[in-house]
């Protein structure tokens, strides 16, 4: 905010301040609560409000020292009101925030469940199908007999796909091994899958705690998804660093790079799924850049501060 506008809001506290002093009143309150707000959708900070208000509050010459009480209440109340906006904003955003929890929780929950229907029911089933058909062989005729080796592979490769579909699910590896391994095991599904050439780079063998590896683990998954289903990519590489105190991950794609829109600039569709990979970082303190590279293609960049979290995952190996 320029120095204008803040002698305005200055002078504009100051007046109210001082009218609340002389006569306290809903009407002053009210007024005190308004210039709060104003100074919230400003862009002014807590600090930057109590500045105003601490040169507001200054006792003017003469003042009485026997209303010395009654001059502490009234101030109280007026710093209350205008604090009040900024305190609903943060409350606002903390419940924002364990909202979005709540659902990461009931994902993952979501996610261990399916995990566990593939891989322990439809995984059950897949062994006994192929022991059906190894009996249906023995009595079969040669030519009946290649049909069912044919049905027996796409069995066994059924059953190969769905245990990897499940550990990507819920990455249980992402708790015994860590970040790289599960991001390896990760490329190595969508390379099988797709076709695309799909490469993991980097050296990292710290751990970061839960909350990291399994934000990072989802970002990339999520990224991954979209270069398959909309970059038209050949290759793709996950880059991975630790850089001090910050994890940096990126994943670059050769494909076509995001739509541009009108001003010149690349525009990702609603459908890329970045918001929902942005909230889910911004809960570990993470950030996601997301555009298009001068060589072509795309890019996506994640980038977490880690010496909360690291410290974290000390403490609880200790």
């Amino acid at each position: 905010m320029i120095g204008r506008d803040m002698t305005d809001l200055q002078q504009r506290v100051s007046a109210a301040f001082h009218r609340h002093l002389r006569e306290a009143s809903e009407d002053s309150l009210h007024e005190a609560y308004a210039f709060g707000r104003a100074a919230l959708d400003s862009g002014l900070g807590v600090i930057d409000l109590a500045m105003l208000l601490s040169r507001a509050a200054r006792p003017p010459d003469g003042a009485d020292p026997a209303r010395a009480a009654e001059t502490a209440a009234r101030v109280e109340s007026f710093l209350l009101e205008c604090l009040a906006p900024f305190e609903m904003a943060h409350r606002g955003v903390r419940e924002a925030n364990a909202a979005l929890r709540e659902l990461d929780e009931r994902r993952e929950a979501e996610a261990r469940r399916l995990a566990y229907e593939l891989h322990d029911q439809a995984g059950e089933l897949l062994p006994t199908l192929g022991f059906l058909i190894d009996g249906l062989r023995a009595e079969a005729t040669p030519e009946s007999a290649q049909r069912l080796d044919r049905a027996r592979g796409m069995v066994d490769e059924l059953a190969q796909r769905l245990r990897r579909l499940s550990h990507e699910l819920r990455p249980l590896m992402l708790d015994d091994l860590g970040l790289e391994p599960s991001l390896h095991f990760l490329a190595e599904g969508v390379a099988e899958r797709s076709g695309l050439e799909v490469r993991v780079e980097g050296s990292v063998q710290d751990r970061f705690g839960p909350a990291v590896e399994i934000a990072v683990y989802r970002a990339v998954q999520e990224a991954l998804q979209n270069v398959v289903r909309h970059a038209m990519a050949k290759r793709v590489v996950v880059v991975l660093r630790h850089h001090e105190h910050e994890l940096r991950c990126s994943v670059r794609d050769d494909g076509r790079g995001f739509p541009i829109g009108i001003n010149g600039a690349p525009c990702p569709p609603k459908g890329f799924g970045l918001d929902a990979m942005r909230e889910r970082l911004a809960k570990v303190g993470g950030t996601m850049v997301a555009g298009s590279r001068p060589s072509g293609g795309a890019e996506v960049t994640i980038r977490i501060p880690l010496e909360e979290h690291h410290a974290r995952a000390l403490a609880h190996r200790r």
